[in-house]
């Protein structure tokens, strides 16, 4: 009882931070530090690497960022242009790459199989590329949700009129379509 008791006084005497003797520094050639200057000195706390391993916190932190409606500009130009690219893109006029960061990925990935599709195919039965002269014909656009446009462009053309239908979601403080549909 006598050894607990001592042990128990001197842990309340002697903090604990004073037990453990920091080893030795090698004190580097040159200017040496007075006690005082060495004191004065402001400790810089070492950073820590935050990384990230949930892949729910991944997604808060790089995934997709949905944008409010308000903050964003009117849809009405953006899909006139949209729409009449991916007749282009599909009619094999236009690069699908110029579309790129006015789609998703995935539709990006969708439209490039399609117009690969429509090239081969024109190619395989001899058919040049034709000129497509498209006029915007009208814009209709509805808002299910706070965020989110979906739209029907007519467009008409020499041959005929196509009606392109856009879902344009707010992702990253912009617009971007997400599915596309030309009937």
């Amino acid at each position: 009882m006598h050894n607990n008791d001592e042990q128990e006084i001197h842990e309340k005497v002697v903090p604990p931070e004073a037990k453990a003797k920091p080893k030795a520094k090698a004190k580097p050639k040159g200017k040496s530090k007075s006690a005082a200057e060495s004191k004065a000195e402001p400790k810089v706390p070492e950073k820590k690497i935050r990384r990230v391993r949930n892949p729910l916190e991944h997604a808060e932190y790089f995934g997709k960022q949905y944008t409010k409606t308000a903050d964003l500009p009117d849809p009405a130009d953006m899909l006139q242009v949209l729409a009449t690219g991916i007749v282009q893109v599909l009619a094999g006029e236009r690069q699908v790459d110029q579309l790129a960061k006015f789609v998703t990925e995935d539709l990006y990935l969708q439209l490039r199989d399609a117009a690969l599709h429509n090239i081969r195919k024109r190619a395989a039965a001899g058919k040049p590329k034709n000129r497509l002269q498209i006029e915007v014909r009208r814009v209709q656009l509805g808002s299910p949700r706070d965020g989110v446009i979906e739209s029907v462009v007519l467009l008409n053309s020499d041959q005929r009129t196509r009606a392109v239908a856009i879902r344009l979601e707010g992702l990253n403080a912009r617009w971007q379509a997400t599915m596309v549909n030309v009937l």
